[in-house]
């Protein structure tokens, strides 16, 4: 997989696929599979302001949330200067997520 998602991400109009591509993994829970996508897309977006960047990186960060607080942490500072680049009802549940986490 990651031999073809590299020869993919030499050509910009094979970006879209492979972000769909991760977002069928993420909800049919290929989560590894997801993150590495999510996060080759993330790295080649040529548009740091793009809405499709910002959903690569909430995505990361829904994925990177677990038990351990310091490692939530870390991605919610990672995630945060990306909310407000989502639309409303991403944004919204971001907002939520982020402020579960500092909460805890």
């Amino acid at each position: 997989m990651q031999r073809v998602v590299s020869l993919m991400l030499d050509n910009p109009a094979y970006l879209s696929p492979l972000f769909e591509l991760a977002e069928k993994c993420f909800q049919h829970e290929y989560i590894e599979a997801a993150a590495y996508l999510y996060e080759n897309v993330a790295e080649s977006e040529r548009q740091q302001h793009s809405e499709r960047l910002a959903l690569c990186r909430y995505r990361l960060f829904s994925i990177a949330i677990g038990k351990d607080q310091n490692l939530n942490l870390e991605a919610a500072a990672q995630f945060e200067p990306y909310v407000h680049r989502l639309d409303e009802i991403d944004q919204l549940d971001a907002l939520k997520d982020l402020v579960n986490v500092y909460r805890s």
